[in-house]
């Protein structure tokens, strides 16, 4: 018996029920009986719609899992050609390196000469070379001997030039 058959009897059995307490006094046992029964015929039906909306809601879930699971299996037939895509490329990419190879070792070695030129480039221009020292030197004693001659006489404005300037 379908859940339709059984919900079509319950509503009969309600409406004859209720056809027949009609005819019946409303202070009677008998009347007492049929509403008794009565209530207990609406609580079938609402155990019957809810195991009808329960069913209903478990058959969407089954399909909604098969769906998800449908899904998935093409997703994962997407991703796998999407994989073998990507090996291609790369495959491609590994050829082209492999023949630039060549040219990016010739590359690195260009790159390794510039490199250590600049350094020595670098580090010669760190070295103060003698001529500058003798110069400083040489202002140094210049300075110490106006100052010194200073303390004793009056120092004029043209005195000074006796130190030479950086260049």
């Amino acid at each position: 018996m379908s859940t339709q058959d059984v919900e079509i009897k319950l509503e009969e059995a309600i409406k004859r029920l209720l056809e027949r307490m009609h005819k019946v006094e409303c202070d009677s046992a008998e009347y007492a009986k049929m509403a008794d029964q009565l209530v207990k015929l609406y609580k079938m039906r609402d155990i019957d719609n809810t195991y009808r909306v329960r069913t209903t809601e478990l058959d969407l879930k089954r399909e909604d899992y098969q769906n998800i699971q449908t899904f998935k299996q093409g997703e994962i037939e997407l991703k796998g050609q999407e994989l073998d895509i990507r090996r291609q490329e790369i495959e491609l990419k590994r050829d082209e390196l492999e023949s630039r190879k060549f040219d990016s070792d010739k590359n690195l070695e260009l790159k390794d000469n510039e490199l250590t030129l600049r350094r020595e480039e670098f580090e010669s221009s760190r070295k103060i070379s003698p001529e500058t020292w003798a110069t400083i030197g040489g202002n140094l004693i210049g300075i110490a001997l106006i100052i010194g001659y200073e303390r004793v006489n009056v120092l004029t404005s043209k005195a000074v030039n006796f130190v030479t300037k950086l260049r």
